[in-house]
């Protein structure tokens, strides 16, 4: 495609987008090139400094799981960083009941939003917990950040198995010598 057939093939495509109430993209730079922009493309490898195109214009990719810690966490122990995740996995793999509801609050901190637990972090726990365990029966799952925020909290991503899903966070407070959850990203 010439230069002049790849400029009016950019008009249409940012028409289009913008008559479907989506904020146009700006044209590529001569640097990036014809379907090469900074909003079409995704790390191609964590690390990698290469570029994938996306499967589709205007979507953009999940970060791909880069797992540096890839630490195995195998239970429920408060004293170490992912026991209260674990507890939590534990908890949602037993479905949307009031008894795993309240096994799953368990492991977060007191003043935690007990409401907000139950109606929007919980259910969407129960969905997806099978991306992150190691199967149906076992809530173990691997850590693959760990970054420490100050000596009594911390930010974690556990892995996720699923290639359309980023690694989900979550935050643990430090309190009376257990690790428990303050947020977490379903």
């Amino acid at each position: 495609m010439n230069i002049r057939g790849w400029f009016l093939a950019t008009a249409v495509v940012l028409l289009a987008g913008s008559c479907k109430g989506e904020q146009p993209r700006p044209a590529p730079t001569a640097s990036e090139g014809p379907g090469r922009t900074a909003s079409t493309e995704a790390p191609a490898s964590a690390g990698s400094g290469q570029t994938a195109p996306a499967s589709a214009p205007g979507f953009v990719e999940r970060v791909r799981s880069r797992c540096p810690a890839n630490q195995s966490v195998t239970s429920g122990d408060l004293g170490e960083v992912g026991g209260a995740l674990y507890r939590a996995y534990q908890a949602a793999l037993k479905g949307n009941t009031p008894e795993a509801f309240d096994e799953f609050q368990a492991a977060f901190h007191p003043e935690a939003d007990r409401n907000h637990l139950r109606t929007q972090i919980f259910p969407r726990v129960v969905e997806h917990v099978a991306k992150y365990v190691v199967g149906p029966s076992d809530p173990s799952f691997t850590l693959c950040r760990v970054e420490k925020q100050t000596p009594e909290r911390v930010k974690v991503f556990v892995q996720s198995r699923d290639p359309k899903k980023s690694d989900p966070p979550s935050l643990l407070v430090l309190r009376n010598g257990q690790w428990l959850l303050d947020s977490m990203t379903p």
